[in-house]
């Protein structure tokens, strides 16, 4: 299901974004899609909500906070104004909805994007790199075939304890590692896809199987970090800063 969603994700996404993240850094690129994303964002806000209305609102609530302060001692008059807050807080939460509802199935389909695209980095030509297979049986015998491209470190079958590792570097391109678990009954063949690029490609890490024999396998992509921030972090302060500045300019309440 996880696999068919990325596909879908890369069918929507991959031909605007991906030319964009081929000529800049990660980070730039992130810089870039959170100011444009946080002005779309805003724009929907602001032409599908009633601004007399919300600005109203925010001064009526932020004169109610005020009398407040002023009646602490008098409790039947803070219950009173209470109540008036709590009314005037649902009809901006009901103005606030229908931009919401219009933005989130986007939102949702760029965050499932930016994590599958921005979350590693990629392994890069003639750089060792490891691959991991972990079992469910312990001293399972294991023998990975590589195609040419590829070269393998040390030995091409091994015992998994329950990991099995391997350390290997190649040449720029798409290779298929092929792993054999070998048992009584019959041996078992489970493929999983590796890109080796310099480009900012990458193939997911983990590919998690969990059947009666693998639990999951996995590729060494180093996580990407931005000032040790992973993109998510990096989205949202860039988001909160963008999202004041936009409103400031465009006089959004």
């Amino acid at each position: 299901m996880t696999k068919h969603l990325f596909s879908f994700l890369n069918f929507i996404l991959d031909p605007v974004l991906k030319p964009l993240l081929k000529v800049l850094s990660p980070f730039w690129f992130i810089v870039i899609i959170t100011l444009l994303i946080t002005l779309l964002i805003t724009l929907i806000y602001k032409y599908t909500t009633n601004q007399e209305l919300v600005k109203k609102l925010r001064e009526e609530m932020k004169d109610i906070q005020k009398q407040m302060k002023e009646y602490q001692h008098d409790v039947e008059k803070v219950k009173q104004l209470q109540k008036e807050s709590f009314e005037k807080m649902g009809v901006q939460f009901r103005q606030n909805m229908k931009p919401m509802l219009i933005t989130l199935i986007p939102m949702l389909i760029i965050f499932g994007w930016l994590a599958n695209n921005l979350s590693y980095e990629p392994l890069k030509p003639t750089e060792e790199f490891s691959v991991e297979i972990e079992v469910k049986s312990f001293n399972s015998t294991i023998m990975l075939n590589v195609p040419e491209g590829l070269e393998i470190l040390d030995k091409d079958t091994k015992q998994a304890d329950p990991v099995a590792k391997w350390v290997m570097k190649g040449k720029e391109g798409l290779y298929n590692l092929e792993f054999t678990i070998k048992n009584e009954k019959q041996d078992k063949l489970y493929v999983n896809e590796v890109v080796i690029t310099n480009k900012n490609e990458y193939k997911p890490p983990i590919k998690i199987i969990n059947d009666e024999f693998v639990k999951e396998i996995r590729v060494s992509n180093k996580p990407i970090k931005f000032y040790g921030l992973s993109w998510f972090w990096v989205y949202f302060i860039l988001a909160v800063a963008f999202n004041s500045l936009i409103r400031k300019v465009l006089k959004v309440y």
